[in-house]
């Protein structure tokens, strides 16, 4: 399940074994509603938290709330950076975003025009 705000609150499913958080909810009380949707009436579970700088002071309070440390993963190609972008630093990600994204369609598409092309002729040989 990935948890929303709409998903933190009266869902139930039976052994759901994992919750994507892909943002820290800044009531520590909606991130215990959202964790506690897996590994309930004794099944296990795990809660997967997407952290972003501005964010960190909610997973403290959070740490406060649970009285437990919430386990940090330091070794992953998507590291924490020390403060949120600035504008001029957004516009450039989401440039690079945008053609990186036209580049996978644009390649996408030449492999299933390729694929087209070769399947007409193989039925053209019959």
């Amino acid at each position: 399940m990935v948890a929303t705000d709409i998903a933190a609150r009266g869902i139930d499913i039976d052994k759901l074994n994992y919750v994507l958080n892909y943002d820290i909810p800044n009531e520590s009380e909606t991130y215990v509603h959202r964790i506690g949707r897996c590994g309930r009436a004794g099944e296990t579970g795990v809660s997967i938290s997407i952290c972003e700088p501005e964010e960190n002071e909610y997973a403290r309070d959070i740490e406060k709330l649970i009285k437990q440390k919430i386990e940090a993963i330091q070794n992953h190609p998507f590291p924490q950076t020390d403060k949120p972008m600035n504008a001029q630093q957004k516009k450039e990600f989401e440039k690079e975003k945008q053609r990186k994204k036209q580049e996978f369609f644009a390649n996408r598409n030449k492999k299933r025009n390729a694929g087209n092309t070769n399947s007409r002729n193989k039925r053209r040989q019959y």
